[in-house]
């Protein structure tokens, strides 16, 4: 069982409007309303692949309702901690005819210091009462929240026994990488925010992984690349994966949906080849669709059959 840590996540709204116009009236064919937010996608598409997942972060308002009632609806196993001011939402405008995405993501709430408090009692009681394989930090951080919470935070869970993950960006994931965790996950905008310097091919990017992985004692820097594939960079072994080319509707969440599918078959032992294998068939089974995350398992499977995996020298 993984845990996954969220918190700023949002009511995730995605409307299909096909020749998106400024300054006009919009009127969608599709509206999709969600819960939303990293660490809620990978828990979404790892309960959707067959694993047991439990969500937890920091929720409240109306938009907070909206979250619990849709995740409950979905059977997604949750826990999350209530505070006074109200969960973000956030809009994707998806048109299919110009191949464009355009997303509104509000900042989020101010979070108190009590209510951080809280949220730690909470994480304390979840970490003593379940054995959790793996804790994914995944997200932003809402106003008012040190980021230097996300070092502890995984440090607790590296106490606990549990693999830690890290998909973040900005200073939560400069310092959440301090923590040393197990794998972290950037694209290429936030392998570029760590290295800084531009990552212009995939060997840059490899070398850059490489040195950044030794430099903060991570084991595993897996990489997302957009169409030039991810990078699996451990200590002993790297591997470049190309998923299938697909009918993009929608790449919100492809990368939350690669890092599911690559948690649930490390936690049940398959090889890494197969891991990235499965990434990859959820990364692209998820882009075929609209909304966050709601990948079909068996194009997953179809999609991770026709992913290629290489062993770099």
């Amino acid at each position: 069982m993984i845990l996954t840590v969220t918190l700023n996540p949002c009511v995730d709204k995605t409307y299909l409007i096909e020749d998106f116009a400024v300054h006009k009236l919009n009127r969608p064919s599709q509206a999709l309303t969600v819960a939303g937010g990293k660490g809620l996608n990978v828990a979404r598409v790892y309960t959707r692949l067959g694993g047991q997942a439990l969500a937890t972060g920091l929720l409240g308002g109306y938009n907070g309702h909206i979250v619990q009632t849709a995740l409950a609806g979905e059977g997604i196993a949750h826990d999350f901690v209530e505070i006074s001011k109200e969960t973000r939402l956030c809009i994707k405008v998806v048109d299919p005819l110009r191949k464009t995405e355009t997303e509104i993501n509000e900042l989020g709430p101010t979070v108190s210091a009590t209510e951080m408090a809280r949220f730690m009692a909470h994480l304390e009681r979840l970490l003593t009462s379940h054995s959790f394989a793996m804790v994914a930090f995944c997200g932003s951080l809402p106003l008012g929240i040190e980021a230097s919470w996300v070092k502890t935070i995984l440090r607790r869970a590296q106490q606990a026994g549990a693999k830690t993950v890290l998909d973040s960006s900005g200073a939560a994931l400069r310092e959440g990488i301090a923590a040393s965790p197990w794998l972290v996950k950037p694209n290429r905008t936030e392998l570029e925010e760590l290295w800084e310097h531009p990552i212009s091919s995939v060997e840059t990017a490899r070398c850059a992984a490489t040195a950044l992985r030794e430099n903060y004692g991570v084991e595993v820097f897996l990489c997302t690349l957009g169409a030039e594939g991810a990078l699996w960079i451990a200590e002993k072994e790297a591997y470049h994966v190309h998923a299938p080319r697909v009918n993009v509707m929608s790449a919100v969440a492809s990368g939350d949906s690669f890092l599911a599918g690559l948690l649930l078959a490390i936690e049940k032992g398959d090889s890494v080849e197969n891991a990235l294998r499965l990434a990859a068939g959820a990364g692209a089974a998820n882009a075929e669709v609209l909304g966050a995350g709601f990948c079909e398992v068996d194009i997953v499977q179809k999609r991770a059959e026709q992913a290629q995996v290489s062993r770099l020298a």
